[in-house]
């Protein structure tokens, strides 16, 4: 989730408060999770394309994460159509469409990519650091925001440990295929990458307590609020409240 692509910018809101922006995400989610109108979404979605605007996301990366989730749609936007419902039927050749799971579909493809955008735009642009103290901040428990930092950290040393263990598979002439040697090798890969792991947790763990680690991760305390981060929040009441209007016009 936390790119370099979208933490290393300099944008008005990278510049804003991590505790605000986190909190704009939440209440922006749900209250576009919870719009069952199309205005409703389709407002939602201008607003998460305006918050992806003055972040200055990369449109390549930016697409990269929306399209696993638009080729799940995709699948409703060809199954859901086609199931038979109350409402009317529009006739496409030989098959018959359904008006109301066309709207249906279109409604959760605004909701779900204005979501994802707006998560994209105030959560990950986020350092990790930054996130968890913004969390700690906020009220989260001490050990969930450690047990994340401590996630985000080192997922990326167990891909080398994996990268390791696939090379020397491949030295060793591996292919996989449908058999009982391709199972029993990808188990013992899975072993040693857990053996690994902790054994590499071990030595971690003995490091920290030899620099005074006693169970929790140190943070600074996040700085004060400026005009900024006032601002942000006020925005986000105010495009809340406009989604809740939308909502019930």
């Amino acid at each position: 989730m936390f790119a370099e692509a979208f933490t290393s910018r300099d944008s008005p809101v990278h510049r804003c408060d991590a505790r605000v922006r986190i909190a704009a995400a939440l209440a922006l989610s749900i209250a576009i999770a919870l719009a069952h109108t199309i205005p409703a979404h389709a407002f939602g979605a201008a607003v998460a394309l305006a918050l992806a605007a003055c972040a200055q996301l990369p449109l390549r990366d930016t697409l990269l994460r929306l399209a696993p989730l638009n080729c799940f749609l995709l699948l409703l936007w060809i199954l859901v159509p086609l199931t038979p419902s109350e409402g009317p039927m529009v006739m496409v050749g030989p098959y018959s469409i359904s008006e109301d799971g066309v709207w249906r579909v279109l409604g959760i493809t605004l909701r779900a990519n204005a979501i994802v955008l707006a998560v994209t735009a105030l959560v990950a642009t986020l350092e990790v650091v930054e996130f968890g103290r913004a969390l700690h901040s906020l009220g989260a428990p001490p050990k969930l925001v450690t047990l994340l930092l401590f996630t985000v950290r080192y997922t990326a040393v167990l891909r080398v440990e994996y990268g390791e263990l696939r090379r020397a598979m491949r030295v060793r002439c591996f292919k996989p295929r449908t058999n009982a040697h391709t199972l029993r090798s990808l188990g013992n890969l899975v072993g040693m990458l857990l053996v690994r792991g902790f054994e590499r947790s071990e030595r971690v763990l003995m490091a920290m307590k030899c620099r005074g680690y006693t169970g929790r991760v140190p943070l600074k305390p996040s700085r004060p609020m400026h005009l900024r981060d006032a601002a942000l929040s006020v925005a986000t009441v105010l495009c809340v409240g406009a989604v809740l209007w939308i909502e019930r016009r």
